[in-house]
């Protein structure tokens, strides 16, 4: 599973959305990105042209998208992940821009469907399944 495509979901074919930005100094600047309709796509921190710091990123819908602290440019920390209609899809732990540590994943009604650990990108020990009901089921 790739990183941004667990994080951020597949590529979507919008052109470039608009950027804003609070200063013209390229060391430390505040972004926000929207979509050709107006709606706020994501915002963030900028550092010598790198995401840094706590980055939020939305659904055209407005919902919040997913969440999370980047470090030169890489997920870095806990990071959030959320359902069109609002409800917590995943979450789970970066390191230097792999999946490291524990992560659950989450039915769209909220029950919890997968938890398990990574390290430094790869899957280890073993993950836990859940039907929608909250049920275990066999891996």
């Amino acid at each position: 599973m790739r990183i941004f495509d667990w994080l951020f979901g597949k590529k979507e074919s919008n052109p470039k959305p608009k950027k804003e930005t609070t200063s013209k100094s390229k060391i430390n600047d505040l972004v926000k990105y929207y979509y050709d309709n107006f709606q706020l796509q994501s915002e963030g921190n900028l550092k010598d042209d790198k995401k840094y710091g706590l980055w939020k990123f939305y659904h055209e819908n407005g919902q919040l998208k997913n969440e999370g602290n980047f470090k030169d440019d890489k997920p870095d920390g806990l990071w959030k992940v959320y359902y069109e209609n609002g409800q917590l899809k995943n979450e789970g732990n970066y390191k230097t821009g792999k999946q490291h540590g524990f992560h659950k994943i989450y039915h769209e009604n909220g029950q919890l469907k997968n938890e398990g650990n990574f390290k430094k990108g790869e899957v280890v020990g073993l993950w836990k399944s859940y039907d929608e009901n909250g049920k275990v089921s066999m891996n």
